[in-house]
């Protein structure tokens, strides 16, 4: 069996987002576009699989965790919080969170505060990104940026 190098992701939603929108999903959607990009090969996850879509199988061959989550936060057990959180700080498992993921259980805990966004507002300003473990091959090549316009809290995914 030939060996996949490629950068292994899963994109996980509790899919709660407008079925007329995101008919698969937002994970059904990031996942085919990071499909289509060279180097990356891109599963779906959520909340109503067994183990909440992330199972130590799942994590165990994943270098990024794709979190998209918005309203069912405290739907997220413990036990799959601390597989995630092991997970990223024990085997180096990227967590990229997405919308309203300041809220999430995983979230939270990986920064272990609170997390609260209070003061955003979402009027479409710039949005500053700090690279903060720029040796993590997710973050390969990267260096800190501006988003200069970032709205309804979702950012457009560009393959080079």
């Amino acid at each position: 069996m030939e060996e996949n190098n490629d950068v292994q992701v899963i994109a996980w939603s509790e899919f709660t987002e407008p079925h007329s929108v995101y008919p698969k999903g937002i994970h059904g959607c990031l996942a085919e576009h990071l499909n289509n990009c060279r180097g990356i090969t891109a599963s779906v996850s959520g909340l109503e699989d067994p183990d909440q879509g992330v199972s130590d199988e799942q994590l165990k061959i994943a270098d990024v965790l794709m979190w998209f989550g918005h309203v069912k936060h405290g739907d997220i057990t413990d036990a799959s919080v601390d597989r995630i959180v092991k997970y990223v700080k024990k085997n180096g498992l990227g967590f990229l969170g997405l919308h309203s993921t300041h809220f999430a259980w995983p979230f939270k805990a990986l920064m272990e505060t609170e997390c609260s966004f209070r003061a955003y507002v979402e009027n479409g300003t710039k949005g500053d990104i700090k690279i903060v473990a720029p040796d993590h091959p997710i973050a390969e090549g990267l260096s800190d940026f501006t988003i200069p316009r970032v709205w309804n809290g979702m950012v457009s995914l560009i393959c080079p």
